[in-house]
Formats: C-alpha cells, structure tokens, sequence
C-alpha cells in the first residue's frame, strides 16, 4: 500500500510544472514529512511499539529518497548543461532521459534548451550517440499534494 502511495505521488509531483525555487523547497519539506508519516504507519495505532519490516522501510526510503533528489534537481541551477547533467546521473543514478524531461519541464526549461541537455544526458549517461517560477503554480501544486495526502490518510484511518 505504501508503495502504490508513494508512485502516486511521485506521479502527482511530475504533474506540478512548473515549480519555484520557494515551491520546490515546501514540497521538498512535505516530501520529507509524508516520508516521516510512512515509515511510522505500521506502529499507528498500535499499543505494542513495533519496528516496521526491513523491506517496508528500504522501499519506502528508496523511493521518498528518490522524491526528494527530483525536487533537488528541481532547485538546482542549470548554468552549465554539463554541469547539470552530472549532478542529475550522481543523484538519480537509476533514472533515465524520459524522468529528465520532466525534471526540465518541471522546471519550466525551454523546449530546445531542454533537448541539448537531454541530448547530452544521453551521450554521456545513456550512451546513446546525438540524433542529428512561479509562486501561484507551486501553490497549486501543492494544495493537490495536500489534498491527496488527506484523502489517504483518511483512508487509511477509516
């Protein structure tokens, strides 16, 4: 259950674009609560003090983690494409061309500087040869994370 969650919202987050710097900080914040919230579900309610499967945690880190590296990304600069791509590969080793673009979109990066640091992704990382901000979104975006968070954990409670 914690992992269909936990796709929803990194589905739910790609869906936000684009995302401020100050929009990607609180969704970063939140990312990091509705990690803290999953890994102490299996205690909720629960008279006994349990610690959570080893398994339940790992996915649940892994996949928050990766959450909160995309949002990192999103807050990061993109000065140099070079520059841009390696921190991508060194904080989403496991990603690919087709996350990056919707990292790029989220960040509201033009379509044609878009596809030079895609393209680049896929040289450098992939291996593939070349083939010849704003406050009111992030609000948005983060009253439908909102939203979803309540409507599961009302759920979850019921």
């Amino acid at each position: 259950m914690a992992t269909q969650l936990v796709n929803k919202f990194l589905g739910a987050l790609f869906r936000c674009r684009p995302v401020s710097l100050t929009g990607a900080e609180q969704l970063l914040l939140d990312t990091h609560s509705l990690k803290t919230f999953l890994l102490s579900m299996p205690s909720v309610e629960s008279s006994i003090s349990t610690k959570p499967p080893t398994v339940y945690t790992n996915g649940v880190v892994k996949t928050m983690t990766k959450a909160e590296m995309i949002l990192k990304m999103v807050m990061s600069e993109t000065n140099s494409a070079e520059d841009f791509v390696s921190a991508y590969s060194r904080l989403l080793p496991e990603s690919d061309s087709s996350e990056l673009q919707k990292v790029l979109e989220m960040k509201a990066i033009r379509r044609q500087e878009q596809t030079s640091i895609i393209q680049l992704y896929r040289t450098q990382i992939e291996g593939h040869s070349p083939a010849t901000s704003n406050l009111n979104s992030g609000f948005v975006c983060r009253f439908q994370l909102f939203l979803f968070i309540h409507s599961f954990i009302y759920l979850f409670i019921n």
